[in-house]
């Protein structure tokens, strides 16, 4: 007993000196996709943030492939040090479980969470010479004649798919899914009245809202966006069920010690709170929401339950 004591008194000693001494060397972020998109987005300007505070470089390394597995399943395996983290995303930790079904890493035990960065809706949108004019006009029309209407989203299982899905079941309606490669490819269609609503982030379809070429129906978050502070959100439609958001957090591996992920957690506090962040934020469609690292591991958990059972309901499966 007195050697097993000495023992957990020394550890803990070396992991209260670790903590303070930490970072001593570069931190590695893990972005689960490709440079330019919304996630490696995001990783950047919280690395950026994250570097200021913690006296070291950030770097930011893209690994993406397979719906975002590959990247995750890179960060569930690596060194639990503090020295690797991966940008965690509502794809990966909450829908490929079910989409996928085997994958390269738990989303429930491979991962100590620190922190959610920010989150934000998706929009319901038709163009302006669409007798569309409101969401109930749309829902309306396609409870009298289920399946003769359509809808794009940029592919089978992604997020604006996933939202569709929420609001079609939460109204009890059946609408046609046509997926397309991107959301420039649906909202093309959508234009030239081949579609008659698309499902799609914010950012993409801001530009065009303003320009009078698109009419935005709904926001799929639980309040009005900054980026269309005039647009309802669809638990003000009065579909509450219908709420979904794409969101993005830092994961460290299983087994960090919880010392350092409290450091960590404070800078990602910090850097979010920076001047300017929030403007840079909504410009994506988002807005900074930072919790506690059991807020978001709960999180992960309750959105993976929900999720899963739609995926399952509508039987999507993985291109």
């Amino acid at each position: 007993m007195k050697r097993h004591a000495i023992v957990l008194a020394l550890v803990a000693a070396t992991t209260s000196a670790l903590a303070q001494t930490y970072p001593s060397a570069p931190i590695r972020i893990i972005t689960p996709f490709a440079a330019g998109s919304g996630a490696d987005i995001v990783a950047r300007l919280i690395a950026q943030g994250m570097g200021t505070e913690l006296g070291q470089s950030v770097i930011v390394d893209n690994k993406p492939g397979a719906g975002g597995n590959l990247g995750v399943g890179m960060g569930a395996k690596a060194a639990p040090d503090g020295y690797t983290l991966t940008l965690g995303t509502s794809g990966p930790l909450t829908v490929n479980q079910t989409l996928y079904g085997n994958l390269p890493f738990d989303p429930n035990k491979d991962f100590a969470p620190i922190s959610l960065v920010a989150m934000g809706p998706m929009v319901v949108v038709t163009s302006t010479t669409s007798r569309f004019k409101t969401l109930a006009d749309l829902l309306a029309a396609a409870k009298v004649s289920p399946q003769a209407l359509n809808y794009g989203t940029p592919g089978v299982g992604s997020a604006p798919h996933l939202a569709a899905a929420l609001l079609l079941s939460a109204s009890s309606v059946e609408m046609t899914h046509i997926p397309y490669k991107g959301n420039g490819e649906a909202l093309s269609e959508l234009l030239g009245e081949r579609l008659d609503a698309v499902f799609s982030g914010l950012p993409s379809v801001v530009p065009l809202a303003k320009a009078g070429k698109l009419r935005p129906l709904a926001v799929t978050g639980t309040k009005r966006s900054a980026m269309l502070p005039d647009v309802p959100s669809v638990v003000e439609a009065g579909f509450p069920a219908a709420q979904a958001q794409v969101w993005y957090g830092l994961m460290a591996p299983a087994q960090t010690p919880g010392e350092i992920v409290v450091r960590l957690h404070t800078a990602i506090e910090k850097a979010v709170n920076q001047p300017g962040m929030k403007e840079k934020f909504i410009e994506l469609g988002l807005e900074p929401a930072i919790d506690s690292p059991e807020e978001f591991r709960t999180l992960i958990k309750e959105d993976s339950q929900r999720l899963g059972k739609v995926i399952r309901s509508v039987g999507m499966k993985a291109e």
